[in-house]
């Protein structure tokens, strides 16, 4: 039963970390559901606090994605940019051995450096409006890739 927690956790982050490339997909819910399955299989090592942490952070985002009337659809170059500086700076963050906490701004400062390089490659004057716009899909991937990074650190263990 470990064993087959252990795969069913492994093909949940694989297809969290893929779903960040699609629109409107809820990754992070993939990410969360990830490790959980990791956690329950004994060869992760987080605690339950810190799952339950990242379920309540989950289910606000997913309010809050609800609740707010606007639908913010990011292009397919967007989400690429977005998601590629998130994955580096979260594997950044996992080689240079940060700890759970601290691998938290890994990928906020990758999403963020993805956004700023497609408005650098779009030409497109980079304000706070627009970021604003952004921020939805952006709590989206930092949680997946937060998620992602928690997980590799406690194999790592």
């Amino acid at each position: 039963m470990a064993t087959a927690l252990l795969i069913i956790g492994a093909l949940a982050l694989s297809a969290a970390i893929v779903l960040t490339f699609m629109p409107l997909a809820p990754s992070m819910v993939f990410a969360l559901a990830g490790a959980w399955a990791m956690s329950r299989s004994g060869y992760l090592h987080v605690s339950s606090t810190q799952l339950l942490f990242w379920l309540i952070i989950t289910g606000i985002l997913l309010v809050m994605s609800r609740l707010s009337g606007e639908v913010v659809r990011i292009d397919s170059a967007g989400r690429r940019f977005t998601s590629i500086g998130a994955l580096a700076a979260t594997l950044v963050a996992v080689a240079l051995g940060a700890s759970e906490i601290s691998v938290v701004w890994g990928p906020i400062a990758g999403a963020l450096a993805g956004v700023a390089f497609y408005f650098r490659y779009r030409h497109i004057p980079l304000n706070y409006n627009m970021l604003r716009k952004f921020m939805p899909a952006l709590w989206q991937m930092v949680v997946t890739y937060t998620l992602a990074g928690i997980t590799l650190i406690g194999l790592l263990r």
